[in-house]
């Protein structure tokens, strides 16, 4: 990678080691340096999302609230399947494909996290919409997903992309999720309303992946859907 290779590349280097053993402030000082010094696009667009995803890592680990904002672009953001638009007010647009929507922030949080979102559902050519939040393994092996869906008013937890377990819930417009991860257990609360408890995960021994993301699972294509303020935050388990 050019970033690596080019004339800062030794500076890089030395921003990510302290990135890696925690000196976010440290990290963050140098890669500013080194990006106004860039001039190839590429390297300049991998120090701008590695900036945005230490950002992240900085307030997530001093405990509070950290909002995954895309107000300047999806940097941090790793799209995988679908269509994803970054809204000037921070929030993001999805629209399904044939293979359904799937997008991950591209930063381990690890295993003892809170997630909340509002998930909007959005005018579609298509008259389902399942979409809810994602947790887990993005680079192969298992991943789960916590969803709702207007049109049965259930949320649903599941494994990668299927359902394992489905329940009534308060199903809006606008509907607030909140999911607390503790290991291979899950909570999900939808608009106040605690659906699951301490679920267990299936199968979470073969990959349990600290990453998070959105998604939806319909398989029709133009399946449209907006999510606004996602946040995350480090829980203390001891």
């Amino acid at each position: 990678m050019l970033a690596f290779t080019g004339p800062n590349g030794r500076d890089v280097r030395e921003a990510n080691r302290l990135r890696g053993r925690g000196d976010f402030d440290g990290a963050l000082k140098l890669y500013a340096t080194v990006l106004a010094k860039t001039k190839h696009p590429h390297a300049y667009e991998y120090i701008v999302d590695t900036m945005k995803r230490t950002g992240w890592q900085k307030t997530f680990h001093s405990g509070a609230w950290t909002r995954l904002d895309t107000q300047e672009g999806l940097w941090g953001w790793v799209p995988v399947k679908g269509h994803w638009t970054a809204q000037p007010d921070g929030s993001l647009v999805g629209r399904s494909t044939n293979d359904g929507a799937l997008i991950w922030c591209n930063v381990d949080f690890g295993q003892a996290i809170e997630l909340r979102a509002t998930v909007e559902f959005l005018p579609s050519t298509y008259s389902m919409n399942t979409t809810g939040l994602v947790f887990g393994n993005q680079h192969g092996g298992n991943w789960y997903n916590c969803t709702v869906a207007p049109q049965n008013k259930k949320a649903s937890l599941g494994e990668n992309w299927g359902v394992q377990v489905q329940r009534d819930a308060p199903i809006r417009g606008a509907n607030k999720l909140l999911v607390r991860r503790i290991g291979g257990k899950v909570s999900l609360t939808v608009n106040g309303k605690k659906i699951y408890d301490s679920q267990g995960l299936p199968g979470y021994h073969l990959a349990p992946g600290g990453y998070v993301g959105i998604f939806n699972r319909n398989t029709g294509s133009g399946v449209k859907f907006r999510i606004r303020d996602v946040q995350i935050r480090k829980l203390q388990t001891r």
